[in-house]
Formats: structure tokens, C-alpha cells, sequence
């Protein structure tokens, strides 16, 4: 050792992370893209499938929501009530997504902090905050639009246009 400096380094090896990360960007930045894409593919699939399950109960609820209506239930009651039903959809799967995706996506992260030396872990509040709101916003949306297109089909019907 001269002047606080090794000089016989032999044997030795020092590997930084961010000399890893620069080295493994491209790499990195294509895994996003195709995650991304599965991801917007995934959520897609999702929302058709929604809607699909959001129509068909109306359309065999269509009975039901009459008879309401003869009982003296308005459309603005109706679709109060849809609404309820949204929120209720919605929390259910805000519990879930909280509980078993946080959990999922925790250990995720650890698994690849053991595995991969560069990777950083950060929990994606704002992404999960986001979904969760759009997921409320399509749960109570979806069936107060469909319920509004019912009741004009119903019209057009009962008017004979």
C-alpha cells in the first residue's frame, strides 16, 4: 500500500451496477415493451369480458327491471341502484388487488432482487392507484351506459319507430 492507494490488484474484481444497468438497457427497455403489450392485451381482454358479463346480466335481469318498474321503481332508482352494484364489483376486486396483487407483486420483487444484481424493486403506487380508479370508473360506468341503452331500445319498441 503506497499513499492509501492498493497497487498489486491481481486476483481482484469490482463489478459497479450501474456499469451492469447501462450494459443491460436495451435489454431492459425490449422485457418493458413486451410486458407492456401482454399487459395492455391482458387488460383489454378483461374489459371485453366485462362488458360481455355486464350485458348479459341485463339482458336476463331485463324482466326483473321491468317488474321493478311496475312496481313503481323509477329509472333514476335503477340506475342508483346499478351503481351500487359498480362499487360493490369495484371494492371487491380493490380488496383483492391490494391484498393478493400486492403480495404477488412483493414477491416478485424479491425474487428478482436475488436474482438480478441491477434490479431495483419499487412498489408502482400511482400505477395501481390509476387502475383501481379506472376500474372503478368502467365497473359504474359500464352498466349505467348499457341500462341506457336498453331503455331507449325499449322506447323505440314501445313507440313503433
Amino acid at each position: 500500500v503506497q499513499n492509501g492507494y492498493i497497487e498489486d490488484v491481481e486476483g481482484l474484481s469490482l463489478t459497479s451496477r450501474s456499469d451492469t444497468l447501462r450494459a443491460e438497457q436495451d435489454s431492459i427497455l425490449s422485457g418493458r415493451l413486451v410486458m407492456g403489450a401482454l399487459c395492455l392485451l391482458l387488460v383489454m381482454m378483461g374489459l371485453v369480458n366485462y362488458m360481455n358479463v355486464t350485458m348479459t346480466g341485463l339482458a336476463v335481469r331485463r324482466k326483473e327491471l321491468e317488474v321493478m318498474e311496475c312496481i313503481g321503481m323509477t329509472g333514476r332508482q335503477i340506475r342508483g341502484m346499478l351503481v351500487c352494484e359498480g362499487m360493490f364489483y369495484s371494492l371487491i376486486i380493490a380488496a383483492l388487488t391490494i391484498t393478493v396483487g400486492s403480495g404477488i407483486i412483493r414477491g416478485t420483487g424479491i425474487l428478482m432482487k436475488q436474482r438480478i444484481p441491477y434490479f431495483v424493486y419499487h412498489f408502482p403506487v400511482a400505477e395501481m392507484a390509476l387502475v383501481l380508479g379506472c376500474v372503478f370508473l368502467i365497473c359504474i360506468a359500464a352498466p349505467i351506459l348499457m341500462y341506457g341503452k336498453m331503455e331507449t331500445l325499449k322506447n323505440k319498441r314501445n313507440t313503433g319507430k
